[in-house]
């Protein structure tokens, strides 16, 4: 009898072991929250790094090539086949201007789009994000002039809208100084909670039509 007292004194109890048991639980459900939001931030970092590098190359190449560059930036079907603005492209204009060739397009005809010799694959934004629809927030994708809109057909048949503007030899753009011109990243899970609003973690990039630079804003 003393033997077994000890040995049940050593033992934990249900109310211990319950208790062991939910402070792992809260532990291991702060680790998988800090680890999302390492992740979500890498993502984040990863989108600016995108947009950044493909504005920088095309603004480069129409320094260096002393030519106009062309901006597209897409609506790209995600998992679930919804557009989502999450892509963009740069490249020169392709255009034929012999009036005798059968590839010739009339740029004075209506809706005519400018077609694209492309200097690179189009670059998607990192899984879950894309740029936010409102034009509030991402004046790039108004769609007014001189801001050109049109569709390109992928290789899977799927119409891809786009937006497109023009980096220029002189260092500018073809945007006019009067407004305001921004691309805002988010979540694209952040959307389906509210499509027009702004979530609390979101990055704005701002181009500067005269420079072609871009600035950098988070909350």
């Amino acid at each position: 009898m003393p033997m077994n007292r000890t040995r049940l004194s050593k033992a934990f109890t249900l109310i211990e072991l319950l208790i062991v048991i939910s402070i792992m639980a809260i532990l291991l459900t702060l680790a998988a929250l800090a680890a999302g939001d390492m992740i979500n931030s890498i993502r984040m970092r990863d989108a600016i790094e995108t947009v950044r590098s493909q504005f920088e190359s095309a603004r480069q190449t129409a320094s260096t090539q002393n030519t106009a560059v062309l901006i597209r930036i897409y609506r790209e079907p995600d998992e679930f086949g919804n557009l989502q603005w999450s892509a963009i492209e740069f490249g020169t204009a392709d255009l034929d201007l012999d009036p005798d060739s059968p590839d010739f397009q009339n740029p004075e005809a209506p809706n005519f789009e400018i077609p694209i010799k492309s200097l690179g694959p189009i670059q998607r934004l990192p899984e879950s994000h894309v740029f936010h629809p409102s034009t509030t927030y991402s004046t790039l994708l108004s769609g007014t002039a001189p801001l050109q809109s049109g569709t390109f057909r992928g290789v899977d048949n799927v119409d891809r809208p786009y937006i497109s503007f023009v980096f220029l030899p002189d260092g500018r753009t073809n945007l006019p100084t009067t407004t305001n011109w921004t691309l805002t990243i988010v979540k694209a899970q952040d959307l389906l909670v509210s499509p027009t609003a702004l979530p609390s973690n979101y990055t704005t990039l701002e181009l500067a039509p005269t420079t072609s630079r871009l600035r950098t804003y988070r909350p």
